[in-house]
């Protein structure tokens, strides 16, 4: 059975959990509390874990500000895992290190050495946050699970605390523009102890740890979310037309998504559904119509580039992001490619081992060489139409670099 401080009496050198992240995680509540309250109405549930712990939280990700107002509710440091993105921006990396330690994990990608310092600090005694949809959710429901993450609770085998916050995807949903005006809340919904999931198989624990973990914002009694201009950027979810079918012709102008080839219209309302003529929709069944006319197209299409666009371009290399200039990038059947005066070069699906999304307007690419590539979009491009393509071309491509006939649906497409 668990007990209470079972790794601290395990007396080791700490090498990951310092006093000062105790005083500076002190100290940004306080900075930080104001922020919360004023700008996004947070009404926080704290929890005393100082003496319990440690634990591993796993929260649901609607925002990039999601560790700082998960630390609010807890009186001890939580050690993030974050993404490999941010241990190379120069001194701010070495602040970030030295003020929260922070995990470094790169985005879709298992990593030893993630795990492995993730038990340095439960050893320690320290307690380890985890956002393991690894992506902020695009359309206010949390993203699936790898089944991974049970190996993970059972290596730890420390109490799980699943965190949940609501109301952040309608006040700043991920493809916005502008923020909306509306509650938000986070506290802890249940913890889970190594007693009872001990005694499951890791399907078993795989299923409750789903099972804690969903959630969908649109289940939630509606709240209402005031703010301008409310559906621009929503071409960064919806790029096909639902009427028309045409790609990259719907545009957001203030509380409307309409298509400039056929003249659709819907209107984004303040408790963050689509009014479609006399029905009204989520922008998580939206989502999945997108991707089936998305589907759609690209089974019929015959071109040579399907997207295309203006990137401002980076190679990281060793922690360091070595600036390749404006350049453009576009996806066609057979792959990837860049041009431009400094970089010219293609990657076929096999060379691709995947790409991830940052934020709203970047794109990551891992490369099976070792190379990444970081991508910024110009404007309101959509970094989700490109993961889409490539996860519906990975699939239809064998190790060869063969076209199968594999078909594909909805649900093998998406973060």
């Amino acid at each position: 059975m668990y007990k209470s401080g079972d790794y601290m009496e395990k007396k080791r050198k700490h090498e990951e959990v310092k006093f000062r992240h105790r005083f500076f995680h002190a100290f940004s509540k306080i900075i930080f509390w104001p922020f919360a309250k004023i700008v996004y109405r947070y009404e926080v549930k704290r929890s005393n874990i100082k003496k319990k712990g440690p634990f591993l939280i796993l929260a649901n990700h609607s925002i990039a500000l999601d560790p700082a107002f998960i630390g609010l509710s807890f009186n001890a440091p939580v050690y993030f895992v974050a993404s490999d993105q941010i241990f190379n921006l120069g001194f701010v990396t070495k602040l970030l290190k030295f003020v929260f330690n922070p995990i470094s994990k790169r985005k879709s990608l298992s990593d030893v050495g993630t795990i492995k310092k993730m038990k340095r600090i439960i050893e320690e005694g320290g307690n380890v946050g985890i956002l393991p949809e690894g992506n902020l959710t695009y359309t206010g429901k949390t993203a699936p699970l790898s089944p991974s993450i049970a190996k993970l609770v059972k290596f730890l085998n420390v109490p799980v605390i699943f965190y949940r916050t609501k109301g952040f995807y309608l006040s700043n949903p991920r493809w916005g523009v502008t923020r909306r005006y509306g509650k938000t809340v986070g506290g802890i919904k249940t913890i889970l102890y190594p007693k009872d999931f001990n005694t499951w198989t890791n399907d078993e624990l795989y299923e409750a740890i789903k099972k804690e973990f969903t959630y969908n914002c649109y289940d939630e009694p509606r709240e209402c979310y005031r703010g301008k201009k409310k559906a621009e950027g929503l071409e960064r979810l919806l790029f096909i037309c639902p009427n028309c079918h045409k790609a990259l012709t719907l545009r957001g102008e203030g509380e409307d998504i309409r298509c400039f080839s056929c003249g659709y219209q819907a209107h984004y309302n303040d408790y963050g559904y689509l009014e479609d003529g006399e029905k009204e929709i989520s922008l998580v069944e939206a989502d999945q119509k997108n991707k089936e006319n998305l589907i759609a197209y690209l089974h019929k299409f015959t071109g040579e580039i399907i997207f295309k666009d203006k990137a401002r371009v980076f190679i990281s290399k060793q922690g360091k992001k070595e600036p390749q200039g404006l350049l453009e990038f576009n996806i066609t059947p057979e792959g990837m490619s860049f041009a431009g005066d400094k970089l010219s070069c293609h990657y076929s699906y096999q060379e691709i081992t995947t790409i991830a999304i940052q934020g709203k307007n970047k794109l990551i690419i891992y490369l099976s060489d070792g190379q990444t590539f970081f991508l910024v979009l110009d404007g309101l491009s959509s970094p989700y139409k490109y993961l889409l393509v490539f996860q519906y071309y990975k699939f239809k491509v064998n190790h060869k670099g063969e076209k199968t006939e594999n078909t594909i649906d909805i649900h093998q497409l998406g973060l």
